[in-house]
């Protein structure tokens, strides 16, 4: 799934603390919680009012040395766990590539003969949000995502019907991936439609009701 911006502040910590996902997604889920909740109009208050009431008061309680790399999972599981923030981010930092949210599935215009002809494809590509170009490559069952920073992520790859396929997160050496996603987690991707240099596809997060549809390069 496609990198989304930070808006306040990032923290900067290694990755450290799986005994603490439970309480983090948590925290997560109140904080969507109370951003749903806001009577501001101003997006960049209505997070604010979130850190405010919600996420420092949060931090407060955990130990020192572990406040930057809690904290910067927070956020990112934030923006997994809430869609409306989600939605705040992607209006205060409009992604570089075309793309567009539903909350309802979109219908898929793909064809067999194009459905073949993507299960034949090992290597695509897509644009983050900030423009940058990630690579992918399938092999083995496996989608790797390759970051220009150097970085990868690695997740399970299987078919679970004719035109949707999930990806399920093993592991990341990048910042926000590792952040974004637990081991474990699920995207669920639909072939939509075979373009020119691209096939359009959305990708949901299992038990949201919200596809993001974007394009994934072949040339």
């Amino acid at each position: 799934m496609r990198t989304l911006l930070t808006i306040t502040f990032i923290f900067l910590a290694a990755n450290n603390y799986s005994q603490n996902q439970k309480e983090i997604d948590s925290i997560s889920f109140k904080m969507c919680d109370h951003l749903k909740g806001t009577s501001e109009s101003n997006d960049t208050l209505r997070v604010n009012d979130v850190y405010e009431k919600v996420l420092y008061p949060f931090l407060s309680k955990v130990p020192p040395e572990k406040v930057d790399s809690i904290g910067q999972t927070t956020y990112f599981r934030f923006q997994r766990n809430c869609p409306e923030f989600r939605e705040i981010l992607n209006r205060l930092n409009p992604p570089k590539d075309e793309v567009s949210w539903t909350e309802s599935e979109p219908k898929s215009n793909i064809t067999n003969k194009e459905i073949r002809q993507f299960k034949k494809t090992n290597k695509f590509s897509y644009f983050e949000v900030d423009g940058a170009r990630t690579q992918v490559e399938i092999k083995n069952g496996y989608w790797n995502d390759y970051f220009t920073d150097g970085t990868f992520s690695k997740l399970n790859y299987n078919w679970i019907s004719d035109e949707k396929f999930e990806l399920i997160f093993i592991e990341s050496n990048n910042v926000t991936r590792s952040n974004f996603s637990f081991k474990g987690d699920q995207l669920i991707y639909k072939l939509l439609d075979k373009k020119e240099d691209h096939y359009l596809l959305s990708v949901n997060i299992a038990g949201q009701n919200n596809y993001e549809i974007f394009k994934l390069y072949f040339k």
